[in-house]
């Protein structure tokens, strides 16, 4: 029987990658876009913050390649132990995806109206508005990546629904073992169409 502790484990790389990086890559944008607006402050051109911006870049790469890692590594990923671990992460990034794309929409209206209206805000404001877009267009992109490279596949769904029919025999309540056998069947439907 599976803890929440070996959950919590499955997940350790996609909470890195499209958590934990993205915020990186927000606050390397931060200081790189506050730079640029206060050049008396901080040198655009410095080494540091010519490092930063490398850094967001490098953030950036890291969670794309992460997004398309399962085109290249299948065979060794759909191994028998890995079902449970595929359905785990199937469903975080599931969710993720489901919290990050509000979150860049709303960015991304909120920067067009203010731009549209003409409101002026104080710099700060604007660079926390291009560090929290910049952070979810990382997390929403890994996430829009992983999910289409998984479903591309067809026999993803029919591992999925394993995965899933693994996690619901080792759950305690009833209401959850119902729920895991619904996504189950839901999952091996899509996999027979």
């Amino acid at each position: 029987m599976r803890t929440q502790d070996t959950q919590l484990r499955d997940k350790t790389v996609p909470i890195v990658v499209l958590i934990v990086i993205p915020i990186f890559a927000g606050i390397g944008m931060y200081a790189y876009g506050y730079s640029f607006l206060n050049p008396s402050i901080i040198n655009p051109n410095s080494f540091y913050n010519n490092l930063l911006h490398r850094a967001a870049q490098a953030c950036y790469l890291i969670v794309i390649i992460f997004g398309l890692c399962p085109i290249v590594f299948t065979a060794q990923r759909f191994s028998k132990n890995n079902y449970r671990y595929i359905a785990n992460e199937f469903e975080f990034i599931k969710k993720s995806l489901f919290v990050g794309l509000p979150i860049l929409i709303i960015v991304v209206i909120v920067s067009q109206l203010l731009s549209h209206l003409q409101v002026t805000i104080a710099l700060s404001l604007f660079d926390a508005i291009f560090a929290i877009l910049a952070a979810s267009v990382a997390t929403v992109t890994g996430c829009f990546l992983r999910i289409v490279t998984y479903t591309a596949r067809r026999e993803f769904r029919f591992y999925l629904a394993r995965g899933y029919c693994r996690i619901s025999s080792g759950k305690q309540n009833n209401f959850d073992k119902i729920k895991y056998l619904f996504l189950s069947l839901e999952s091996y439907n899509k996999y027979l169409v």
